[in-house]
C-alpha cells in the first residue's frame, strides 16, 4: 500500500528537483492511483478541470485532474522543468454547471452536452513527466504522475455551436517557431472526443468532486506528443475551432512550490518517452 502523503511530496519535489527513479512511487491499483493525483492537486492549490483520453475508439477513458498553477492563457509563458518537453494539440470544454449524476449519465446526448458546457476552445497540453523512467514505467506509476501533464494553454473560447463541426474530424495543425511541424485529420485516437466527456463526468461523480462550473475539460490529442526545446514559440489551429499561439520559456530553477499545509500531503506523435 502505498504512503500517500509521502508520495506527493515526492511528486511535488520532483517539479523542480531530480526526477523520481523507477519505482519510487508506484501504486497498487487504481484506487491509489486516483488517491495519489487528488492528494497531488489539492496540495498544489486546487483543481482547475481534467485531461480525459483513451488509446483507441473503443478503449477506456484514462484521467487525470489538471493543476490551477499550470492554466495559461495564450500567450502567457510556460517556464519549462529540467527534462524533456513535448506539445500536444488538444480540444477543450469549459464547464457551465455542477454536473450531477444524472447530467454526467445523459452526456452522449447533445442537448446535454448543451447544459453541461458552455464553451469550447483549442489548448495545447505542456507534457512533463516527474519519471526519470518514463519509458519503463508503470501506467499506474504514469497515471499518479498525472499522465505527465505539466500546463495547459487555453485559446478563446468559442460557443458550442463550433460543434456543428464533427470534431472527429477536424484537420488541426502545430507549428513550431513558425515553421510546420504536424498537419493531421481526425487524429485523435479515441476517436470522437465528445465520448470521453460522459465517463470523465461519472468518474467525478464517483469520486466525489463532481465538475463545476469554469473548470476544464481536456479530451486528448490530435498531433500526438512532439518534443520540444525551450525556449520554442508554437501556434496551434484547428479548423473552425480556432487558433492559440504559446511560448514556452528556457528551464530555469524554480524555486520550490510550497504546498499547503492544510491539504493532503501538504508538509513542507509519434510518441517518444518523456
Amino acid at each position: 500500500m502505498i504512503d500517500v502523503d509521502a508520495a506527493v511530496r515526492r511528486l511535488i519535489e520532483a517539479r523542480s528537483g531530480p526526477r523520481l527513479a523507477l519505482g519510487e512511487v508506484e501504486p497498487a491499483d487504481l484506487d491509489e492511483v486516483y488517491a495519489l493525483q487528488e492528494a497531488t492537486v489539492a496540495a498544489l492549490g486546487g483543481c482547475a478541470g481534467w485531461k480525459v483520453g483513451a488509446t483507441s475508439p473503443t478503449a477506456p477513458a484514462t484521467f487525470a485532474p489538471l493543476p490551477r498553477v499550470g492554466i495559461r492563457s495564450a500567450g502567457e509563458p510556460w517556464v519549462a522543468g529540467a527534462g524533456p518537453v513535448a506539445v500536444e494539440v488538444e480540444i477543450a470544454f469549459r464547464v457551465a454547471r455542477a454536473i450531477d449524476a444524472a447530467l454526467a449519465d445523459r452526456l452522449d446526448e447533445p442537448a446535454a452536452r448543451d447544459e453541461a458546457f458552455d464553451a469550447v476552445m483549442v489548448a495545447v497540453e505542456i507534457v512533463e513527466t516527474r519519471l526519470a523512467d518514463w519509458t519503463f514505467a508503470s501506467l499506474l506509476a504514469k497515471a499518479g504522475d498525472l499522465l505527465s501533464h505539466g500546463a495547459l494553454i487555453l485559446g478563446a473560447p468559442r460557443p458550442l455551436g463550433a460543434l456543428a463541426i464533427d470534431p472527429a474530424s477536424a484537420t488541426v495543425r502545430l507549428d513550431i517557431d513558425g515553421s510546420a511541424a504536424i498537419a493531421t485529420t481526425a487524429g485523435n485516437p479515441a476517436g470522437d472526443p465528445l465520448r470521453l466527456l460522459r465517463p470523465l463526468a461519472r468518474h467525478c461523480v464517483d469520486r466525489r468532486h463532481p465538475l463545476q462550473p469554469g473548470q476544464i475539460v481536456t479530451t486528448g490529442s490530435f498531433t500526438g506528443m512532439t518534443e520540444v526545446a525551450p525556449p520554442v514559440g508554437f501556434t496551434a489551429t484547428i479548423d473552425h475551432f480556432g487558433a492559440l499561439r504559446g511560448r514556452i520559456a528556457a528551464p530555469r530553477a524554480r524555486p520550490a512550490i510550497e504546498p499547503d499545509p492544510s491539504m493532503p500531503g501538504g508538509a513542507p506523435t509519434t510518441e517518444r518517452p518523456i
